[in-house]
């Protein structure tokens, strides 16, 4: 199916919450026709230029990639400008984009293949327990509930290196590596590999 694209300097997870403040016309038009008919759009990361686009910068370019996302809230608080709450629902591929004349990126996307249900090892159970400790000191923040709304599958490997690899604060790249991967022991073990047993991950 073919979705709107929304280039973003970040790497957005499945099962992780995005906020965004919207004013770009582009993005207000392609909030507004989403809310309308119901429809998802995706998030992808940056390669080359900025978030919001000023006359003279070069055109964004943007990882193959991505991550379909359904709205959950909308609101706006004054003319020209939309607050999103929106939630990475899948991970996708991204095939013939075009940017539109309203500078609009679409595409054509695919949905990669659910990553298989695996179980944290002993090894690695250390990191269930810090990530337990740390999404309840987050939980506790009311502006942050929200964030974890869902059951935490402490013992699926996917969901685990998922919120591992949202929280820790790594550089884009590191972060995209682990997005692509599609073995979850295997992005869980590579995390292992960066955290001390003993600290928690820190809110990005």
């Amino acid at each position: 199916m073919e979705l709107p694209l929304f280039p973003l300097g970040t790497v957005l997870f499945p099962g992780a919450l995005l906020p965004l403040q919207l004013f770009e016309l582009r993005y207000l038009q392609m909030i507004g026709a989403c809310e309308r008919h119901g429809t998802d759009f995706a998030v992808v990361t940056l390669t080359q230029g900025r978030e919001v686009h000023r006359p003279g910068d070069s055109a964004e370019q943007f990882e193959a990639l991505g991550t379909r996302v359904h709205i959950e809230r909308i609101e706006r608080p004054q003319a020209g400008l939309v607050r999103v709450w929106c939630r990475g629902e899948e991970k996708i591929s991204i095939q013939n984009t075009q940017q539109r004349s309203d500078g609009l990126w679409t595409g054509q996307v695919h949905a990669l293949p659910p990553e298989p249900s695996v179980q944290v090892p002993e090894d690695l159970q250390h990191l269930s327990a810090q990530m337990h400790e740390a999404l309840t000191q987050l939980s506790a923040q009311p502006s942050l509930v929200p964030h974890w709304a869902e059951a935490w599958r402490l013992q699926d490997c996917s969901w685990l290196s998922h919120r591992w690899a949202e929280l820790l604060p790594l550089p884009l790249q590191m972060k995209y590596r682990l997005f692509a991967l599609q073995e979850p022991l295997m992005r869980l073990e590579l995390i292992g590999d960066m955290v001390v047993p003993s600290a928690p991950p820190s809110q990005r």
